[in-house]
């Protein structure tokens, strides 16, 4: 199965809509999945969670992390926000034992294991 195959089962499966899920697989350049959000989703009158759709496609898994949004905004000092485009950039390892947390910036220690649905 492909990622796009992966994350429109599940889009479908579990009535998730384009406004509070991304996706991505893992980099070609690093073992991480690399994903922005936009700031504007996680704010007040956002959304109330962001869906992580992680394709691993070394073993075809998706992991389905349910990130409640004041999560991000609780975490926002340790996370990358980009100014230029006002997106969180994160960085999820992908291998354990730092299996789903950000690594960037570098020991930034936001872990979002705890989401895996």
């Amino acid at each position: 199965m492909d990622r796009e195959t992966a994350v429109a089962q599940a889009m479908s499966e579990r009535s998730l809509s384009k406004e509070n899920t991304h996706s991505a697989k893992i980099s070609a350049t690093k073992p991480v999945w690399w994903i922005d959000v936009p700031l504007k989703k996680v704010e007040p009158g956002g959304v109330d969670e962001v869906n992580l759709l992680l394709f691993d496609q070394r073993s075809d898994e998706l992991h389905h992390l349910r990130v409640p949004a004041t999560y991000f905004t609780e975490n926002l000092a340790r996370l990358d926000v980009r100014d230029d485009s006002g997106r969180i950039s994160l960085q999820l390892a992908v291998d354990p034992p730092a299996k789903f947390e950000n690594t960037r910036p570098v020991g930034s220690g936001v872990a979002f294991a705890q989401f895996l649905s």
